[in-house]
């Protein structure tokens, strides 16, 4: 029987597993491994970036906040800045788009940018309170508020990452600019629209963008914020370990969606037949320093698994919960499902959403999790013993095989159509 080892932390959980592993397959073998600067040489559905910046005097480069330091900023900031600069750009304004996270230390900001920033250039914080309002709306009414910055700009260029995504589908391309650089109006409406009648929308999950109206949304609220202006991508797609692969630049629409299916091949995890049985770490730290974080891996792979079938989560959690907006969702939808969905409703937060949703997704499986933190609470068994979780699960969904991931958080498991 196979040995298993999965990261926990900084450590990791080695493990006799009692079970044949169920075969997986990866399709990364036909994506080209481009750097950000040969991405740059080759853009998709756009002119160069030297090409736009032609005649242009206000330009704003939207970069995303310290939340996203795996997509290695200064690796896009700096070949773009270097770029501008070639072509005489003096001043360029950074705008750091955290959506309605935090304002950034001066620490993080040095970290995110790096050694692109020019003596000319200005750096601003994103305040999602501060933003101007465009007098628009989208179709779906999501009003098109933006920070100020971005609504002068003659060029907007847009720096971020692709990955799988719980609400949006994927990350990177719009997302840039809607939650990155827009009002918490337009963001609470526009991820308002996760609900459908008594429930979350069907369309809203791991790599859904079609039947999604988050993302149609978002999609319409770009091509308006950004209607008269000039516009370029540089987006870096993560592999199935969450480190940058490969890069995709050019249109907003057409390089993401490059982006899109590159990001199927490097981060998809592809089995037969729905998993009887998965277990999964989020990755190690910093994947899993609380639970808001490590149940991505959940979010990744439940929808593999057949139904009565078992999910064991293995997470160190030693930072607990997370953000008190998910604390307080999970368990309140632990106790009352439908009276939780109302409040995020009423009051929506991403943490909070993402507690719903794991409490949703959870409710047809056997689910367990691993972790020293076993007074956390969980839809689900806790223990500290691997040994014991795939006990309990083998009692009570009777696998045949299992699927074993160690790095949840960085990719997408999927049954192959």
């Amino acid at each position: 029987m196979p040995t298993v080892r999965l990261p926990i932390g900084r450590d990791e959980i080695v493990f006799e597993l009692l079970l044949p592993l169920q075969e997986t397959h990866i399709e990364e073998g036909h994506v080209k491994r481009r750097t950000a600067d040969e991405a740059l040489e080759h853009c998709i559905g756009s002119p160069r970036l030297e090409e736009l910046s032609k005649g242009v005097s206000k330009i704003a480069v939207v970069v995303p906040d310290a939340t996203r330091a795996w997509q290695r900023v200064p690796l896009m900031a700096e070949p773009v800045r270097r770029r501008l600069a070639q072509c005489g750009v003096e001043s360029v304004d950074w705008v750091i788009g955290g959506g309605q996270h935090r304002l950034p230390t001066d620490e993080e900001i040095e970290l995110i940018l790096g050694s692109a920033p020019s003596s000319g250039d200005r750096i601003l914080a994103h305040d999602a309170l501060k933003a101007a309002p465009l007098g628009k709306k989208t179709t779906a009414g999501t009003p098109v508020e933006l920070h100020p910055a971005v609504v002068d700009a003659e060029l907007v260029v847009v720096l971020g990452g692709i990955t799988h995504h719980d609400l949006a589908g994927y990350s990177g391309g719009r997302k840039g600019i809607i939650p990155g650089v827009a009002g918490k109006r337009s963001t609470q409406h526009n991820h308002g629209l996760a609900f459908s009648g008594n429930g979350i929308h069907p369309g809203v999950h791991c790599g859904s963008l079609d039947e999604n109206p988050i993302h149609r949304d978002m999609m319409e609220f770009v091509r308006t914020a950004l209607e008269g202006k000039k516009s370029f991508l540089l987006n870096v797609i993560g592999d199935k370990e969450g480190k940058p692969a490969t890069y995709v630049a050019g249109s907003i629409e057409e390089a993401w969606a490059k982006g899109i299916e590159e990001a199927e091949a490097l981060q998809g995890l592809y089995i037969d037949e729905p998993a009887d049985l998965v277990i999964v770490s989020s990755g190690g730290y910093p994947f899993d320093i609380d639970l808001y974080q490590a149940v991505k891996a959940v979010s990744a792979t439940y929808g593999a698994v057949r139904p009565g079938g078992g999910l064991i989560l293995v997470a160190d959690l030693p930072e607990g919960l997370g953000y008190p907006d998910f604390g307080t969702t999970l368990l309140k939808a632990m106790d009352d499902f439908g009276s939780a969905l109302e409040e995020v409703r009423q009051n929506f937060t991403i943490p909070s959403f993402i507690a719903l949703k794991t409490v949703k997704n959870l409710v047809e499986l056997n689910s367990v999790l691993v972790t020293p933190k076993t007074d956390i609470e969980y839809p689900g068994m806790v223990t500290h013993s691997l040994g014991e979780a795939f006990r309990h699960i083998a009692k009570e969904a009777k696998p045949k095989k299992a699927v074993v991931i160690p790095s949840g958080n960085s990719i997408a498991l999927k049954v192959r159509a």
